[in-house]
């Protein structure tokens, strides 16, 4: 049985693989690990984390909606 840490590590590594904001996140964790995870002196990696996964969510919706009007505009009409 996983732990609570060992879950929550596991869903952040496929939060991180699925939105591609790795680099964005190592920056953040670093940034907190000089400033004894003072959040306040980490305000810049924190953007670059929020920025990457808001163009991420907004990329990803985009497309769905782009299939979803393919695939409408392909159904073949009836006759």
């Amino acid at each position: 049985m996983r732990t609570n840490s060992e879950s929550t590590s596991c869903d952040i590594e496929q939060v991180l693989e699925l939105h591609g904001c790795r680099e964005a996140y190592e920056r953040l964790e670093a940034c907190l690990g000089e400033h004894d995870r003072d959040w306040s002196a980490c305000q810049e990696p924190l953007k670059l984390l929020r920025d990457c996964y808001e163009n991420s969510r907004q990329g990803a919706a985009g497309q769905r909606s782009s299939a979803l009007a393919d695939s409408t505009t392909k159904a073949k009409p009836r006759s």
